[in-house]
């Protein structure tokens, strides 16, 4: 029997990681998830705060007089988030956050019965929403192709086709929209990173779409990010691409080998090889018990530990 932690978040901090309905069913085997109510006295002994690192509100602050611990979350951010929060709260980070959020929520949403129908109607794949100066630089570099694309580019109000209404931007789900016939009509995804300068890769959701979805894929962020995929046990696709721009240390120059891989790909039907592979992909993406085991190595021992340490 787990004696479980009360989590305790503000009834406004939308964003908190702990709020989401389609990660009770992990959340819920080990903490209590309460909301903040100002009436209520509660025990420091099995209570911690938890704030996002965005939250501006500073709620939290008389309850730490109590003896109440606070969580920082910043799962969602490559750096700490400096968010006038006290020293020695714990502040949550993983690099792998996204592959265990995505792969549990679109298990909620069914995804993981998507089996490709492939047409290659179209060269590849390349959603973009907020403006980067990397996202600009790698449309303009696509420009000798860009009928050959199924993109979008929110910040330049291109959309994909078939895509749900930007209404729905702020709670994720439109992030998260998923038409099949992106990827069957495509032979590969553009991915274009949200990051491409750190020494130490972050990779987020636009990566972990094509192990979901099965789709090879280039990626435009990190350098190195192919290496860390390969760490975590993904395959990548050297059978067809020169991935050796995962490891060139100048983004412009990661850019240019990029475009060479597009302009040099052999518009060949799927071999077995990266059939294979891209099965492998989404078996180990939707693998659930490897994903909560992660979480729990990450993040919620540390949160037990957090909260059983004087």
């Amino acid at each position: 029997m787990i004696n479980k932690i009360n989590l305790l978040i503000h009834p406004t901090d939308f964003a908190n990681s702990f709020r989401t309905s389609y990660m009770e069913s992990v959340w819920g085997k080990y903490f209590n998830i309460i909301y903040y109510d100002e009436a209520v006295d509660y025990d420091s002994s099995n209570t911690l705060a938890v704030v996002h690192c965005y939250n501006t509100l500073h709620w939290y602050k008389k309850l730490l007089d109590k003896g109440i611990k606070l969580i920082v979350d910043n799962l969602w951010e490559y750096q700490i988030v400096d968010c006038n929060n006290v020293e020695n709260s714990l502040i949550l980070r993983s690099p792998n956050w996204f592959w265990y959020n995505e792969s549990i929520w679109y298990m909620a949403k069914g995804y993981n019965n998507y089996v490709p129908n492939k047409t290659y109607k179209k060269l590849a794949l390349m959603p973009m929403s907020q403006q980067k100066d990397h996202r600009t630089q790698l449309l303009d570099s696509l420009q000798f192709c860009i009928d050959k694309l199924i993109y979008s580019y929110g910040y330049q109000n291109i959309f994909l086709p078939g895509d749900r209404p930007t209404t729905d931007i702020g709670n994720g789900e439109w992030q998260r929209n998923f038409n099949p016939a992106w990827y069957d009509n495509t032979f590969f995804s553009i991915v274009a990173e949200s990051s491409v300068e750190h020494l130490t890769p972050f990779i987020t959701e636009k990566t972990f779409k094509t192990m979901a979805f099965q789709h090879p894929l280039l990626v435009f962020g990190c350098v190195k990010t192919l290496e860390h995929l390969h760490n975590l046990g993904f395959e990548t696709f050297d059978n067809i691409f020169d991935e050796s721009y995962d490891l060139i240390l100048n983004a412009d120059d990661r850019l240019k080998l990029i475009i060479e891989n597009v302009k040099n790909f052999n518009y060949q039907a799927y071999d077995q090889l990266t059939r294979d592979k891209l099965k492998h992909n989404q078996n180990l993406f939707y693998n659930q018990s490897l994903v909560e085991h992660r979480l729990l190595d990450e993040i919620i021992t540390p949160i037990q530990e957090y909260a059983a340490s004087t």
